[in-house]
């Protein structure tokens, strides 16, 4: 089997892999805790005004994410990611755009055979998932970093490497191929003593620090705090984020 991560989009393809997608600061930790305080499903959009129209067609639609780390105005966030801990959005359905993670996660349900979304929130249950996705159906894995605009981000490939060694440990893999950007990972998940340092030196932790957010950041440093597993679809050009039930369905 083979074991890739990749650094930024574009996302290759990926047939004969099941893929997990990560967005540290903060698309893929936001979908955890949202999915932590009750919500049903997400909804992803690439595009910031589309994402707004939905609600024109279902009022009672939650419209949420961020453009540019800067949340919208439009947006059921004004600022801080922990909101969500905190409103009532149990059982109800949620649209979601942001600057880089959605449209990763969007481009890899048309690479992959099987896409999931991780960050530290969920780390263990995901690694332990897809270890026994790779045993059960023989598939090789990437790892896919978001990245900010095209350019690597630290916050994601300390996750990145965090991920893959905790899926080899659970799954016992034996006998793998990685490639450059695995070691990246490793060498950057290695670097840091704990998950806040790596994102407060990283550029999106430096930035949202600089707009009094070190709260999300610390928030989306913590390990396992939302264990569920999600997982990213396509149906019908419909791109949506559900969380594994107990009973994996």
């Amino acid at each position: 089997m083979k074991i890739s991560c990749i650094l930024s989009p574009p996302v290759p393809d990926l047939k004969g892999y099941v893929a997990v997608v990560i967005d540290a600061l903060r698309s893929t930790s936001t979908l955890s805790i949202m999915f932590g305080g009750g919500i049903k499903r997400v909804l992803l959009y690439n595009d910031y005004e589309e994402a707004k129209e939905q609600k024109l067609y279902n009022p009672k639609l939650i419209v949420a994410g961020e453009e540019q780390v800067v949340n919208a105005p439009e947006f059921y966030t004004s600022k801080s990611i922990s909101e969500y801990l905190q409103k009532k959005i149990d059982g109800k359905d949620v649209v979601f755009s942001t600057s880089n993670g959605t449209s990763t996660m969007i481009s890899a349900t048309h690479k992959a055979d099987t896409v999931l979304a991780a960050s530290m929130l969920n780390l263990t249950s995901t690694a332990d998932t897809l270890a026994e996705i790779i045993l059960k159906n023989s598939l090789n894995l990437a790892v896919i970093c978001s990245g900010i605009n095209g350019s690597v981000a630290m916050d994601d490939l300390y996750v990145a490497g965090a991920l893959i060694h905790k899926t080899i440990v659970s799954g016992r893999l034996r006998d793998f191929e990685t490639d450059d950007g695995v070691m990246l990972a490793k060498m950057v998940y290695g670097g840091f003593a704990r998950p806040m340092d790596a994102f407060v030196a990283s550029e999106s932790g430096k930035r949202l620090s600089d707009m009094s957010m070190t709260s999300d950041v610390a928030l989306c440093a913590k390990t396992d705090l939302m264990p569920g597993v999600l997982f990213v679809t396509n149906e019908e050009d419909q791109y949506s984020v559900r969380l594994k039930k107990e009973d994996n369905e």
